[in-house]
């Protein structure tokens, strides 16, 4: 459990280091929600392209990708079996429809993931906010007392 800290007692330079932290912070749930959410689109593509695999199209050519920008042409010869990739060089051999499932489990655990990190980003925000506000009031406080002392000053001139 967080520990709860009050902020009005802490310096303006403390502040200022736990508000950078903060950002350092939320640039890194920021970086991490592009990656997850490039893999769920990676997923979406993999579940999409599997409703093409249907009888109908065994036998038609296809471009096989070499590369990202290299294709052969090729012979598309069993629809109903597809090899996916699992990870870290790992390659299953499923039936489509065992295959779509296992993108759409991804895409629902990414999914859950993504709201996961936008909750804790929007937390770390309002945490900002409350730091800046401190920060706000410190400072206003400060240029009263500033305005006191010249008045004083002023006073004992006069």
């Amino acid at each position: 459990m967080a520990q709860e800290i009050d902020l009005t007692k802490m310096p303006p330079q403390q502040l200022i280091k736990l508000k950078e932290s903060l950002e350092a912070e939320i640039n890194y749930y920021f970086r991490s929600l592009q990656q997850l959410k490039m893999a769920q689109q990676k997923f979406g593509q993999s579940a999409a392209s599997l409703k093409s695999l249907t009888p109908e199209n065994q036998g038609k050519e296809i471009l096989v990708p070499l590369t990202s920008t290299m294709y052969i042409p090729g012979t598309l010869e069993n629809t109903e079996r597809v090899l996916v990739d699992i990870g870290t060089g790992y390659f299953v051999t499923k039936t489509s429809a065992k295959a779509q499932e296992y993108f759409q489990r991804r895409i629902d655990g990414l999914t859950e993931t993504i709201e996961r990190v936008q909750a804790m980003a929007k937390g770390r925000s309002r945490d900002i906010n409350s730091v800046e506000e401190v920060l706000r009031m410190q400072a206003d406080h400060m240029r009263r007392i500033m305005e006191a002392q010249e008045k004083q000053a002023a006073k004992a001139k006069a």
